[in-house]
């Protein structure tokens, strides 16, 4: 695979490892820099084409998650606005490992992030369009909501 395709199979920026993952080498990414592959920081690489957002993200070492992943995942929202909603990947605290290209989180984690975070009725659409379309489980996640603090995201998934 050339550094151009694995790029855009991480969205069109990427870290050094996850890169290294997809069979890229060293070499083939000092040959890409030549060619007109960005790197806008230290082991992060990018097409001329990435958005900054996408960008910064990478740089910053974050996750998009909550209402933010929502559109990666085709899951529906109520309300898109606001605050970019991002999990910091040295913080730990994820269930499940994230996308493996691209910066996003797990879609339990997602909904998991949403339901802690966003008002009822909006984590709730968003956990009913993943558990209609098949892809999640009402049970997957109140096994991964004990506690006091998760009394109002199980309150939202009965």
């Amino acid at each position: 695979m050339d550094v151009e395709r694995a790029l855009n199979l991480c969205g069109g920026v990427a870290r050094r490892p996850v890169l290294a993952g997809l069979g890229i080498t060293d070499g083939q990414l000092r040959k890409a820099v030549r060619r007109g592959v960005e790197q806008p920081a230290r082991g992060v690489y990018a097409l001329p084409s990435a958005s900054a957002s996408d960008v910064a993200i990478v740089r910053s070492h974050q996750l998009l998650t909550c209402v933010s992943a929502a559109p990666f995942y085709s899951l529906w929202v109520v309300d898109e606005s606001g605050p970019l909603h991002v999990h910091h990947v040295h913080h730990g605290g994820l269930l499940l490992p994230p996308h493996p290209h691209r910066p996003v989180a797990s879609l339990a984690d997602v909904l998991i992030h949403a339901l802690r975070c966003r008002p009822w009725q909006e984590s709730l659409v968003m956990v009913e369009c993943a558990v209609a379309r098949g892809d999640m489980t009402v049970g997957f996640l109140q096994d991964r909501l004990p506690g006091k603090r998760n009394g109002k995201a199980r309150e939202v998934l009965r």
